[in-house]
């Protein structure tokens, strides 16, 4: 008996089905005008895909896609159509590339071209200004002039409110006509802080003067720093002849060591030593501290300057005259004394202020103002009764530090008020900055730098005097120590 066994084996094929049709979506708001504040944009979006179709998620970004937030509302989640809203994440003017993009359930995502947001509640304004050679700050001087060399560079470097889109410095040379010279300024999007390159070729006084354009087409104009600009310091022969290659060695008071050693001008942004160029000049921009000069050229004797001091941050732009050679010459060679210098004077002068300075405030009644201070409106009038000193700071100040630090000091005086004021910052940025640093002194918020204007404030910090009744006794920029802010209360 013969038995036959028929297997019979089937094959099932499973065929996956994806899903890579993107969604698709559209916005309603139109963005051809500009807003006083971000508006409501709403659109909608749409999975046309047919494996577990959805909407699953929604962002925008207005920074043209560089980060992304989810918006405010989808209507209908997962759905395969629903409507979308969102209130930009915006709190101050300027131009906004708003984007947005979406998801569906499968992960495909659809981005939509960038449209331009403009949001213009106020017209563009220029706000504090600060001036560096390297990281070398160079701090005014009376009614704000800035002191400077001809033929050196400096980065000028201020805050902007309003949305500017474009700001440009000019430098008009005082009394001479046609010698304007523009210089645009570059903004730096992750601080929003502006700045470019100032040179100035020939010695003389400039007024600067800042134009702004917003993305409304708003313009506004500003009054920024006198700049005072002097010729380089000289070498020379006694004859009058100018020395090129001559050695320029600057020597500063090491405080820690207390000895001279040869300054660091690297750190600054100069070269010390430096050589004499073709026309026997030379540049240095020196900060507060005690120094010495040493200059000397091959077939002259070396000159020896006596110590001197600086207090703040200021050239040195002295004309040496270089005494010919002492020694013993033997041929072609020449034999110095060893050690043999002669001493010299330095003199720092410079030139008197150009007219036209400041109108004084003093004797006028502070501008009224209601800021915020951690959550709660502080007014003008909070201050009157007490001497009060209120100093304008900015977060971005590099001098904001330790101003603070000496403010906070005043803070157990009960005889006097001392508070300040953040320019174009923000209360919850000042509030979050106060409380990391830890600071006692009552700090405000001036967001639109409403003061910046009436009180010409144009460096910080500046430090605004007021009698009892609110009536200003003076303005004075600059860092301040403690015995000075209470000797400016008093005098």
């Amino acid at each position: 008996t013969t038995t036959t066994v028929t297997t019979t084996t089937t094959k099932t094929v499973t065929k996956t089905i994806k899903d890579d049709t993107p969604p698709t979506l559209s916005l309603d708001t139109e963005f051809d005008k500009s807003f006083t504040e971000p508006p409501k944009i709403t659109g909608r979006a749409t999975d046309s895909g047919d494996v577990n179709p959805g909407i699953s998620r929604v962002e925008y970004s207005v920074d043209d896609g560089r980060s992304w937030i989810e918006v405010d509302k989808i209507t209908t989640p997962n759905a395969k159509s629903t409507t979308f809203s969102f209130v930009p994440a915006i709190f101050e003017d300027g131009n906004f590339e708003i984007k947005v993009r979406v998801y569906d359930n499968s992960g495909n995502v659809s981005t939509s071209r960038s449209s331009s947001l403009i949001i213009d509640r106020l017209p563009p304004q220029v706000g504090g200004v600060l001036f560096s050679i390297g990281p070398q700050i160079i701090a005014p001087v009376a009614d704000g002039v800035i002191i400077t060399l001809a033929g050196l560079e400096a980065k000028v470097t201020l805050s902007s409110v309003g949305g500017a889109t474009e700001i440009t410095i000019s430098n008009i040379k005082y009394q001479i006509s046609n010698s304007e010279n523009t210089v645009s300024l570059t903004k730096n999007l992750d601080n929003g802080l502006w700045s470019g390159t100032l040179s100035f070729s020939e010695p003389g006084a400039y007024q600067l003067l800042a134009k702004s354009v917003d993305g409304a087409g708003n313009k506004t104009e500003r009054k920024l720093n006198t700049v005072v600009v002097l010729d380089s310091g000289i070498v020379k022969d006694k004859q009058g002849k100018t020395i090129s290659g001559a050695k320029v060695s600057l020597y500063y008071l090491e405080p820690s060591l207390n000895q001279f050693v040869l300054w660091d001008g690297q750190a600054f942004g100069q070269t010390n030593p430096q050589k004499t160029d073709s026309d026997g000049k030379y540049q240095l921009i020196a900060p507060a501290g005690k120094y010495y000069l040493q200059i000397g050229a091959s077939g002259y004797t070396i000159l020896k300057t006596n110590i001197f001091n600086i207090d703040k941050t200021m050239p040195i732009n002295t004309q040496f005259v270089l005494p010919p050679f002492k020694g013993i010459q033997i041929g072609p060679f020449k034999f110095g004394w060893p050690g043999k210098y002669e001493q010299v004077v330095v003199e720092l002068t410079y030139p008197t202020l150009p007219e036209g300075s400041p109108v004084s405030l003093a004797g006028k009644e502070m501008p009224y103002f209601s800021f915020k201070s951690e959550g709660k409106a502080v007014t003008s009038n909070s201050f009157k009764g007490r001497p009060t000193i209120l100093t304008f700071l900015s977060l971005w100040s590099p001098n904001t530090f330790e101003q603070l630090s000496i403010l906070n000091a005043l803070q157990g005086n009960k005889e006097i008020n001392a508070a300040s004021i953040m320019s174009q910052d923000t209360d919850s940025r000042v509030s979050i900055f106060k409380k990391i640093g830890g600071y006692k002194t009552p700090i405000m918020a001036d967001a639109d730098g409403v003061l910046i204007e009436p009180l010409g404030i144009l460096n910080f910090p500046t430090h605004v005097f007021l009698y009892r009744k609110g009536i200003i006794r003076k303005l004075k920029a600059g860092v301040l120590t403690k015995d000075e802010l209470l000797e400016n209360l008093v005098n």
